[in-house]
């Protein structure tokens, strides 16, 4: 390597992305886009997002983040003809690389779709996704001080949902901030997700994200952060360890709080999985030292108090017969459809962002407008949308992030292998990690933080110098 020191040393584009990055991950939660119409956008009588084109505000962040990079490396490989030591571990490295097939063939799989402009939207979706993690692997890394900022970036923008979101269950209806991507809520718009409690029905939380589960899956993630922060000190939010503590204790509540008016179940079992094994780890680390357990007590207090006050709207929910669920039964109808999706095209697949186009050809009965949706369980809808290779590709690269865990943690191994689960979970009952915005944004997140917050120093490899070779 050539000029190490000058090559190493940041320059003011790779400072620009870093800071138009801190921008994104606080901005992932607003739904501010612009929309263009296509000749698919009211398939099934409705306005459907999923055959539509938007360019969100997120996505210009995504693309400086990336485009500052790309001038980064050039004027690096320009002036000194070589650029920034790029290390990772092997696990690492195959999960590039499997991200990376996974891309080219979501591309390829447009030379048989039906709706092809979507399927090419799509495509390039999932190809700025791999440039945002690979970008958070090689350039982020496991930096604490740059986590330290995103981790705060994360954190203001969770508090602002969850006050938002509070705001909208109290009072049943939306704020009306439609340019931040609030969605039009009241407990008489179809569509809108609800909790049926006696007579009444009651919206669930949203915040800006385009459904309560999405919104859930955020605060999940933001309680997975809060958790992290909590073993490795890498936020301080007073010099006193005790009021440090307490106040790490006060977020946990706010937003656990936020995550119980979503009533999402599936984010309550996947939060649960994650804190039950945090605690067990935490006093197997900390011991029982009471000081160190004071962030517990006030967690637990914030839940208890918003459980008494919504007692009634818990025990319908935690109660309800899930079989003769709405929601149960719309989603046995996707589960259906998809079923003879994948078993009519097995190998490649209808191709990506196909799902909803193809569905109703195989749906079991007629579609009302409302439930034009792909198939809530990500492995199916990826093995609808790209075949078995699609389905082999994204199960081999959650595999190798669990093997990356169980290879590369320490004493924390039992919690990151709970946040694989939790995250696990999550993807067999629903899809928004793979076609929704934000929700994907929030996948790669959670996944670029599993594989480089827990990383230790053994094992890494320079990929540059194997590109050269």
């Amino acid at each position: 390597m050539k000029n190490i020191s000058k090559i190493s040393a940041q320059s003011w584009y790779l400072r620009m992305s870093e800071v138009f990055l801190i921008m994104l991950v606080f901005c992932i939660p607003f739904g501010t886009r612009l929309q263009w119409i296509t000749a698919w956008s009211n398939y099934g009588g409705e306005f459907c997002e999923y055959l539509t084109y938007f360019i969100y505000l997120s996505d210009i962040l995504t693309v400086l983040v990336l485009g500052f990079w790309v001038i980064d490396v050039m004027v690096k490989f320009w002036k000194y003809g070589d650029w920034d030591d790029w290390k990772i571990n092997p696990w690492q490295a195959l999960v590039v690389v499997i991200f990376i097939l996974l891309v080219f063939w979501a591309f390829y799989s447009i030379l048989w779709s039906n709706v092809r402009p979507i399927s090419w939207y799509k495509a390039f979706k999932l190809l700025s996704l791999f440039g945002l993690f690979s970008y958070v692997l090689l350039v982020i890394k496991n930096h604490l001080e740059k986590w330290k900022i995103l981790i705060g970036a994360i954190l203001i923008s969770a508090l602002f949902q969850v006050g938002l979101g509070l705001w909208q269950y109290f009072y049943q209806h939306d704020v009306g901030w439609w340019w931040l991507g609030e969605s039009v809520l009241s407990p008489m718009v179809a569509g809108v997700a609800k909790i049926d409690v006696g007579a009444q029905k009651f919206i669930r939380a949203y915040g800006t994200l385009p459904h309560a589960n999405i919104y859930a899956f955020f605060l999940w993630t933001a309680l997975v952060v809060l958790l992290i922060n909590l073993h490795k000190s890498i936020v301080n939010f007073s010099r006193s360890k005790t009021i440090n503590i307490i106040i790490q204790g006060i977020f946990l509540g706010l937003v656990g709080v936020g995550l119980l008016v979503s009533f999402s179940r599936v984010a309550w079992v996947a939060s649960s999985i994650v804190l039950v094994v945090f605690v067990i780890n935490y006093c197997l680390v900390h011991g029982l030292k009471i000081q160190k357990w004071l962030w517990l007590l006030v967690f637990g207090l914030f839940m208890l108090f918003a459980g008494l006050l919504n007692r009634e709207a818990l025990f319908v929910r935690t109660s309800a017969d899930v079989v003769s669920d709405i929601s149960y039964q719309t989603r046995e109808i996707y589960e259906s459809a998809a079923d003879v999706m994948i078993e009519k095209h097995y190998y490649n697949g209808w191709g990506v962002g196909s799902f909803v186009f193809v569905m109703p050809y195989f749906a079991s009965q007629p579609l009302e407008s409302w439930m034009y949706q792909p198939v809530h369980n990500l492995y199916k809808l990826i093995w609808a949308e790209l075949g078995v290779f699609g389905f082999l590709g994204i199960s081999l690269l959650m595999l190798i992030v669990l093997v990356n865990i169980l290879f590369n943690t320490g004493k924390w191994r039992y919690f990151w292998i709970s946040v694989w689960l939790g995250l696990f979970f999550l993807q067999l009952f629903d899809h928004y990690m793979w076609d929704i915005w934000q929700g994907q944004l929030v996948f790669v997140l959670i996944l670029a933080m599993v594989m480089t917050l827990p990383v230790c120093e053994f094992g890494r490899v320079k990929v540059k110098e194997n590109l050269l070779k």
